[in-house]
């Protein structure tokens, strides 16, 4: 299992309320190589694909996701799955 090493705690989130923090990266192998996961805030930061080299990881695996500004999608707005 991974688990996110920097997790976000400004503006709308508060990651460290629901989610513990993970103290590793590691790289793991696959049949496409050598490969490590770093989650959303974890790119941001120079150490984690640093660490994840260091490993031996020859591809990050990056999932992430943030909410859209309404001024990057025109005509977009933001709905909760409740009213739909």
């Amino acid at each position: 299992m991974h688990r996110k090493v920097y997790l976000p705690t400004y503006g709308m989130f508060d990651e460290d309320r629901y989610f513990t923090r993970g103290d590793r990266v590691q790289a793991f192998e696959s049949r496409f190589g050598r490969m490590a996961i770093l989650i959303c805030e974890d790119l941001w930061h120079v150490s984690v694909p640093y660490l994840a080299a260091l490993d031996g990881a020859r591809v990050l695996l990056c999932p992430a996701t943030a909410p859209p500004a309404e001024s990057r999608v025109a005509g977009w707005t933001p709905r909760s799955p409740m009213t739909s």
